[in-house]
Protein backbone atom coordinates (compact mmCIF):
# COMPACT_ATOMS: atom_id res chain seq x y z
CA UNK A 1 0.00 0.00 0.00
CA UNK A 2 1.27 3.52 -0.79
CA UNK A 3 1.71 5.97 2.17
CA UNK A 4 0.27 9.46 2.95
CA UNK A 5 0.95 11.68 5.70
CA UNK A 6 -1.91 12.64 8.04
CA UNK A 7 -1.92 15.75 9.87
CA UNK A 8 -4.29 16.68 12.96
CA UNK A 9 -4.02 20.05 13.71
CA UNK A 10 -5.67 21.59 16.58
CA UNK A 11 -7.21 25.49 15.61
CA UNK A 12 -5.08 27.75 14.30
CA UNK A 13 -5.18 31.35 13.00
CA UNK A 14 -7.03 32.07 9.64
CA UNK A 15 -3.45 33.30 8.11
CA UNK A 16 -1.75 29.89 9.57
CA UNK A 17 -4.28 27.30 8.23
CA UNK A 18 -4.20 29.09 4.68
CA UNK A 19 -0.14 29.37 4.82
CA UNK A 20 0.46 25.69 6.31
CA UNK A 21 -2.03 24.29 2.83
CA UNK A 22 0.07 26.77 0.66
CA UNK A 23 3.36 25.04 2.27
CA UNK A 24 1.78 21.65 1.78
CA UNK A 25 1.00 22.44 -2.21
CA UNK A 26 4.51 23.61 -2.78
CA UNK A 27 6.64 22.08 -1.14
CA UNK A 28 5.41 18.63 0.21
CA UNK A 29 6.35 15.68 -2.10
CA UNK A 30 3.93 13.30 -1.10
CA UNK A 31 0.24 13.20 -0.33
CA UNK A 32 -0.96 14.91 2.67
CA UNK A 33 -4.48 14.42 4.03
CA UNK A 34 -4.94 17.19 6.83
CA UNK A 35 -7.83 18.06 8.88
CA UNK A 36 -7.75 21.84 11.45
CA UNK A 37 -9.66 23.89 13.01
CA UNK A 38 -9.69 27.75 13.83
CA UNK A 39 -8.95 29.58 16.61
CA UNK A 40 -11.13 32.36 16.47
CA UNK A 41 -13.76 33.21 14.19
CA UNK A 42 -12.88 34.36 10.10
CA UNK A 43 -13.91 34.96 7.03
CA UNK A 44 -12.04 33.11 3.86
CA UNK A 45 -12.07 33.81 0.26
CA UNK A 46 -11.63 32.22 -3.20
CA UNK A 47 -8.06 33.21 -4.45
CA UNK A 48 -9.98 34.92 -7.30
CA UNK A 49 -13.00 35.60 -5.37
CA UNK A 50 -13.83 39.77 -5.81
CA UNK A 51 -14.85 41.68 -2.21
CA UNK A 52 -17.97 43.92 -3.81
CA UNK A 53 -20.14 41.53 -2.53
CA UNK A 54 -19.08 41.71 1.27
CA UNK A 55 -19.87 43.98 3.08
CA UNK A 56 -16.50 45.49 4.79
CA UNK A 57 -17.76 47.76 7.24
CA UNK A 58 -19.65 45.27 8.81
CA UNK A 59 -16.40 43.27 9.18
CA UNK A 60 -14.36 46.05 10.13
CA UNK A 61 -16.37 46.53 13.00
CA UNK A 62 -16.32 42.91 14.02
CA UNK A 63 -12.28 43.23 13.88
CA UNK A 64 -12.82 39.87 11.88
CA UNK A 65 -9.78 38.56 10.12
CA UNK A 66 -10.64 37.64 6.23
CA UNK A 67 -7.95 35.35 4.68
CA UNK A 68 -7.72 34.45 0.92
CA UNK A 69 -7.57 30.62 0.07
CA UNK A 70 -5.12 29.04 -2.37
CA UNK A 71 -8.56 27.52 -3.64
CA UNK A 72 -10.98 28.98 -5.78
CA UNK A 73 -14.63 29.04 -4.37
CA UNK A 74 -16.88 32.38 -2.45
CA UNK A 75 -16.79 33.05 1.01
CA UNK A 76 -17.13 31.26 4.06
CA UNK A 77 -17.54 32.12 7.80
CA UNK A 78 -15.20 29.72 9.73
CA UNK A 79 -15.96 28.87 13.33
CA UNK A 80 -17.95 25.46 13.79
CA UNK A 81 -16.18 23.52 11.34
CA UNK A 82 -13.86 20.55 10.79
CA UNK A 83 -11.67 21.85 7.45
CA UNK A 84 -9.75 18.99 5.29
CA UNK A 85 -7.38 19.49 2.75
CA UNK A 86 -5.76 17.40 0.64
CA UNK A 87 -2.58 18.03 -1.46
CA UNK A 88 -1.29 15.95 -4.29
CA UNK A 89 2.10 16.18 -5.68
CA UNK A 90 2.55 16.77 -9.55
CA UNK A 91 3.31 13.29 -10.28
CA UNK A 92 0.34 11.26 -8.67
CA UNK A 93 -2.14 9.63 -10.58
CA UNK A 94 -4.86 11.45 -9.81
CA UNK A 95 -3.65 14.70 -11.81
CA UNK A 96 -3.89 12.55 -14.97
CA UNK A 97 -7.87 12.69 -14.54
CA UNK A 98 -9.83 15.81 -15.45
CA UNK A 99 -10.57 18.64 -12.91
CA UNK A 100 -14.27 17.29 -11.99
CA UNK A 101 -13.13 13.36 -11.99
CA UNK A 102 -10.30 14.40 -9.34
CA UNK A 103 -12.84 16.40 -6.93
CA UNK A 104 -15.27 13.00 -7.70
CA UNK A 105 -13.29 10.96 -6.47
CA UNK A 106 -12.15 12.61 -3.43
CA UNK A 107 -15.77 13.44 -3.07
CA UNK A 108 -16.07 10.25 -2.73
CA UNK A 109 -14.23 9.05 0.15
CA UNK A 110 -16.19 12.35 1.80
CA UNK A 111 -19.36 10.82 1.17
CA UNK A 112 -17.86 7.69 2.73
CA UNK A 113 -16.67 8.53 6.08
CA UNK A 114 -19.85 10.44 6.58
CA UNK A 115 -21.43 6.98 5.93
CA UNK A 116 -19.64 5.43 8.71
CA UNK A 117 -20.76 7.74 10.86
CA UNK A 118 -24.54 6.77 9.93
CA UNK A 119 -24.85 9.78 8.22
CA UNK A 120 -26.60 8.99 4.27
CA UNK A 121 -24.48 11.73 2.40
CA UNK A 122 -24.28 12.05 -1.77
CA UNK A 123 -23.27 13.71 -4.08
CA UNK A 124 -25.10 16.93 -5.36
CA UNK A 125 -25.64 17.63 -9.19
CA UNK A 126 -24.93 20.99 -9.08
CA UNK A 127 -26.72 24.27 -9.84
CA UNK A 128 -26.78 27.26 -12.47
CA UNK A 129 -26.11 30.48 -11.14
CA UNK A 130 -23.16 28.96 -8.99
CA UNK A 131 -22.15 32.79 -8.25
CA UNK A 132 -25.06 35.14 -8.16
CA UNK A 133 -24.26 34.50 -4.03
CA UNK A 134 -20.79 35.20 -2.37
CA UNK A 135 -21.22 32.42 -0.02
CA UNK A 136 -20.02 29.08 -0.43
CA UNK A 137 -22.77 27.19 1.05
CA UNK A 138 -25.39 29.57 -1.01
CA UNK A 139 -25.45 26.45 -3.76
CA UNK A 140 -24.02 23.18 -4.33
CA UNK A 141 -21.72 22.39 -7.76
CA UNK A 142 -21.33 18.64 -8.73
CA UNK A 143 -20.08 16.57 -6.72
CA UNK A 144 -20.41 18.13 -3.68
CA UNK A 145 -21.26 17.06 -0.94
CA UNK A 146 -24.90 16.62 0.26
CA UNK A 147 -27.58 15.34 2.80
CA UNK A 148 -31.52 15.70 1.95
CA UNK A 149 -30.47 17.40 -0.98
CA UNK A 150 -28.61 20.09 1.26
CA UNK A 151 -24.78 20.64 1.00
CA UNK A 152 -22.81 19.53 4.10
CA UNK A 153 -19.56 19.87 3.11
CA UNK A 154 -18.31 22.72 0.33
CA UNK A 155 -15.31 22.07 -1.60
CA UNK A 156 -12.79 23.66 -3.70
CA UNK A 157 -10.13 22.68 -5.73
CA UNK A 158 -6.55 24.08 -7.34
CA UNK A 159 -3.82 23.36 -9.49
CA UNK A 160 -0.27 24.43 -9.68
CA UNK A 161 2.78 22.88 -11.37
CA UNK A 162 3.83 21.36 -8.25
CA UNK A 163 0.22 19.53 -7.70
CA UNK A 164 -3.19 19.40 -6.62
CA UNK A 165 -4.70 20.99 -3.19
CA UNK A 166 -8.57 20.28 -2.24
CA UNK A 167 -9.87 22.36 0.65
CA UNK A 168 -13.19 21.80 2.02
CA UNK A 169 -15.48 22.69 5.03
CA UNK A 170 -17.33 20.02 6.68
CA UNK A 171 -20.50 22.26 8.72
CA UNK A 172 -20.81 20.93 12.40
CA UNK A 173 -23.14 23.50 13.80
CA UNK A 174 -25.03 26.24 12.01
CA UNK A 175 -22.29 29.37 12.76
CA UNK A 176 -21.50 29.37 9.65
CA UNK A 177 -24.75 31.21 9.09
CA UNK A 178 -23.26 33.93 10.40
CA UNK A 179 -21.50 34.96 7.03
CA UNK A 180 -24.60 36.65 6.53
CA UNK A 181 -23.77 39.12 8.30
CA UNK A 182 -20.73 40.26 6.40
CA UNK A 183 -22.30 39.99 2.97
CA UNK A 184 -24.26 42.48 0.72
CA UNK A 185 -27.12 40.57 0.37
CA UNK A 186 -28.72 40.43 3.37
CA UNK A 187 -31.30 37.53 2.48
CA UNK A 188 -28.17 35.33 2.43
CA UNK A 189 -29.26 33.71 5.93
CA UNK A 190 -32.32 32.32 4.99
CA UNK A 191 -30.93 31.48 1.59
CA UNK A 192 -28.20 29.52 3.10
CA UNK A 193 -30.63 27.79 5.85
CA UNK A 194 -32.25 26.59 2.75
CA UNK A 195 -29.40 25.37 0.79
CA UNK A 196 -27.14 24.29 3.35
CA UNK A 197 -27.22 21.75 6.58
CA UNK A 198 -25.06 20.91 9.71
CA UNK A 199 -24.30 17.80 11.54
CA UNK A 200 -25.42 18.80 14.62
CA UNK A 201 -29.09 18.86 12.81
CA UNK A 202 -28.47 15.75 11.15
CA UNK A 203 -27.69 14.00 14.13
CA UNK A 204 -29.79 15.71 16.54
CA UNK A 205 -26.27 16.07 18.45
CA UNK A 206 -22.44 17.64 17.66
CA UNK A 207 -20.60 14.49 16.64
CA UNK A 208 -17.29 14.58 18.54
CA UNK A 209 -14.32 15.67 16.15
CA UNK A 210 -11.90 13.09 16.99
CA UNK A 211 -15.32 10.33 15.31
CA UNK A 212 -15.18 12.38 12.67
CA UNK A 213 -11.72 12.61 11.60
CA UNK A 214 -11.52 9.09 12.32
CA UNK A 215 -13.79 8.11 10.20
CA UNK A 216 -12.90 10.32 7.18
CA UNK A 217 -9.19 8.58 7.74
CA UNK A 218 -10.61 5.32 7.42
CA UNK A 219 -12.95 6.47 4.07
CA UNK A 220 -9.82 7.82 2.69
CA UNK A 221 -7.76 4.60 3.56
CA UNK A 222 -10.38 2.10 2.00
CA UNK A 223 -10.98 5.09 -1.32
CA UNK A 224 -7.35 5.17 -2.49
CA UNK A 225 -6.07 2.22 -0.60
CA UNK A 226 -3.09 3.72 1.20
CA UNK A 227 -1.80 3.35 5.19
CA UNK A 228 -1.25 7.04 6.71
CA UNK A 229 1.82 7.89 8.58
CA UNK A 230 1.94 10.76 11.02
CA UNK A 231 3.08 13.95 9.04
CA UNK A 232 7.52 14.75 10.04
CA UNK A 233 6.90 18.60 10.69
CA UNK A 234 10.13 19.17 10.33
CA UNK A 235 12.02 22.58 10.48
CA UNK A 236 11.89 22.85 7.23
CA UNK A 237 7.97 23.14 6.70
CA UNK A 238 8.07 24.77 10.05
CA UNK A 239 9.84 27.40 8.62
CA UNK A 240 8.42 27.81 5.32
CA UNK A 241 4.58 28.35 7.19
CA UNK A 242 6.59 30.94 9.43
CA UNK A 243 8.14 32.66 6.39
CA UNK A 244 4.73 32.98 4.40
CA UNK A 245 2.94 34.44 7.54
CA UNK A 246 5.35 37.00 7.00
CA UNK A 247 4.12 38.19 3.89
CA UNK A 248 0.99 38.91 5.62
CA UNK A 249 -0.71 41.92 4.36
CA UNK A 250 -3.64 44.44 5.66
CA UNK A 251 -5.52 44.59 2.70
CA UNK A 252 -7.47 45.26 1.34
CA UNK A 253 -8.20 47.76 4.93
CA UNK A 254 -6.17 48.24 7.69
CA UNK A 255 -7.56 45.88 10.16
CA UNK A 256 -7.97 43.09 8.14
CA UNK A 257 -5.14 40.44 7.73
CA UNK A 258 -5.33 39.18 4.78
CA UNK A 259 -2.62 36.59 3.27
CA UNK A 260 -2.23 37.49 -0.16
CA UNK A 261 -1.37 33.57 -1.69
CA UNK A 262 -1.10 35.21 -5.52
CA UNK A 263 2.05 36.98 -4.42
CA UNK A 264 4.09 34.56 -2.70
Amino acid sequence: MQNWSLITDGPHTGPYNMAADWVLLRHSGRPVLRFYGWDQPALTIGWSQSMDQLNTASIIDADLPVVRRPTGGRAIYHEGELTYSVTLPGEHPILKLSIMESYRVISEALVEGLRLMGIQAQYGRGERNLYSNPSCFASTSRYEVVVEGKKVIGSAQRRVNTGLIQQGTILIDQTYLHLENYTLQRQGSSLLQNKSISLQEILGRIPQRSQLIKCLTESFSRKFEVDFEEFDSNDDYNDSVNRLLKLNEFYPFKKQIVLDIENC
